[in-house]
């Protein structure tokens, strides 16, 4: 079994102070304890590489369109776990929300003006940009 978990996300006033870190390490120890054999997961690869994540491509686990992408990381929880494993990921449809649905339920909120913020951007483009690498 392989689990999942993020994205892990301070608040500006709270970055740089170590929190990030804890959270990822507790995660980790967290899916061990439980029994987990590797956690998969989408993100910035500087966040995730010093964990020792690496991408998908190395497992031969690919996103369902058949492609590796440098953002989508793999970690095995224990020696051998992802040995002879293959196939593809596929995420929470929570992931992929219908903009219909998505709209009328921000309705139900008080009014906020909606951004698209710099590092927004950057993730779409690191969870999209296609693994080169030679593990």
């Amino acid at each position: 079994p392989i689990i999942t978990f993020g994205p892990v996300s301070i608040s500006p006033e709270y970055q740089r102070q170590g929190f990030g870190r804890m959270l990822i390490e507790h995660s980790i120890a967290e899916a061990k304890r439980l029994g987990f054999n590797a956690i998969i997961l989408g993100g910035f690869t500087y966040h995730y590489h010093p964990y020792g994540f690496v991408g998908t491509k190395k497992y031969n686990i690919s996103m369902p369109d058949g492609k590796f992408y440098t953002g989508v990381m793999a970690l095995p929880l224990f020696e051998g776990a992802l040995d002879g494993i293959s196939g593809s990921v596929h995420f929470s449809e929570a992931m992929y929300p219908d903009e219909s649905i998505l709209n009328d339920f921000d309705k139900t909120f008080p009014p906020k003006e909606k951004k698209v913020l710099p590092h927004q951007s950057d993730f779409e483009k690191a969870v999209s940009e296609i693994d080169t690498y030679d593990y």
